[in-house]
């Protein structure tokens, strides 16, 4: 997932940080990040709720950047199936990790 990259590539480059911090520091830049594209987005005119889903997915990813690589990759490919896809129009949106709700219907 593109957060857990973006989130790994920022902590490389500021490895003259302590551990806890640069992990912390990564996630939130990371986030910013996407939340900015995202913005960017909806503002060019993409449905908010598919940029709310690329978001979220986002966001669980940096938090893979917790882990190893390869602890990483089999957590999220094991969660996967429970977040949003790319498309809000086929698609529901998790809200509270479990409650489902459909995207309208145009």
């Amino acid at each position: 997932m593109g957060g857990d990259q973006l989130s790994r590539s920022i902590q490389d480059k500021i490895k003259f940080i302590p551990k806890p911090t640069r992990a912390a520091a990564g996630i939130i830049a990371s986030n910013l990040g996407g939340l900015v594209h995202e913005a960017q987005n909806i503002y060019g005119g993409r449905p908010v709720l598919e940029s709310l889903e690329d978001a979220t997915n986002n966001f669980v990813g940096s938090l893979g950047s917790l882990f190893s690589k390869k602890t990483s990759t089999k957590i999220l490919d094991k969660i996967k199936k429970y977040l949003p896809r790319a498309s809000a129009h086929t698609h529901g949106f998790p809200i509270l990790l479990g409650y489902w709700v459909d995207p309208p219907v145009s």
